[in-house]
Order: structure tokens, then C-alpha cells, then sequence
């Protein structure tokens, strides 16, 4: 039995680095802030997490700010997902596109402060304190 290097075109090797990249920056910050991500999905656009519940999204609102977006209903389900990002980096760059995603049946009972980021950019825990 042998080894063979895969060949692969620059351009799918460069996505795979950025892709492994993007997962780094969200585990860098899971570590540094205990959010809840217990499914990851990395693309070289940003990467997506899946949370368990509406609270563990309600977290990452807290932390990252962002604006929650509503899919359409299907099958008495609705998909709630915050758009975020990580932080930047001090000169500007690096931050890297983050969408927190959770289940919810239709019609299910949310707290105010997660509702009001429906459709509107809430401020982060720390731009609120002023810190980042």
C-alpha cells in the first residue's frame, strides 16, 4: 500500500485555509468567551453554528451583537439566525462572518430582548460598555 498526494487546484487548496481558518477564529473566540457552538459548519464566506435554543442564540446577541433574521415558516418551523461576526483585528481586518442558527417551532415564546434584534442591528455587550 501507498500514499499519493491529492492533487488540488490552488484555488481549492487556498478555500480549504481560509475555511480552516474561519473555524479557528470562532474556536479562538468560543475559548475566550464560553459561547455555546455545539455544531460548527466553516466556509471560506464566514462560518455557520447551529445552537440547541433560542437562549444560546439570545448568548451570542449578548456578546457579538448582530441582527436576527427569520426564515419562512415551513412545517411549523421557523429558522432564527443572528448575523455577527468575530472581532476585528486592531488594524480593521479579520473579522470573520458569523451566523448563529436555531430551530424554533412557529409561534414559539421568545424574550423581548432577543425579538427586538429581529430585523435591526443590536450593539454588542461591548460596544454598549464601550470596550471591544
Amino acid at each position: 500500500m501507498s500514499a499519493h498526494p491529492i492533487d488540488r487546484p490552488p484555488q481549492a487548496l487556498s478555500a480549504l485555509m481560509v475555511q480552516r481558518d474561519n473555524a479557528i477564529a470562532v474556536d479562538v473566540l468560543r475559548d475566550y468567551t464560553d459561547l455555546p457552538a455545539p455544531t460548527i459548519v466553516p466556509r471560506p464566506y464566514g462560518v455557520h453554528v447551529i445552537v440547541a435554543d433560542i437562549e444560546e442564540l439570545g448568548d451570542w446577541l449578548i456578546e457579538r451583537g448582530g441582527e436576527i433574521r427569520i426564515s419562512p415558516q415551513y412545517d411549523d418551523v421557523e429558522v432564527w439566525t443572528l448575523h455577527t461576526a468575530t472581532p476585528a483585528l486592531p488594524d480593521g481586518s479579520g473579522a470573520v462572518v458569523v451566523r448563529v442558527s436555531v430551530v424554533l417551532p412557529t409561534g414559539e415564546r421568545v424574550r423581548d430582548e432577543i425579538r427586538a434584534a429581529v430585523g435591526r442591528t443590536v450593539p454588542s455587550r461591548h460596544e454598549v460598555g464601550g470596550e471591544e
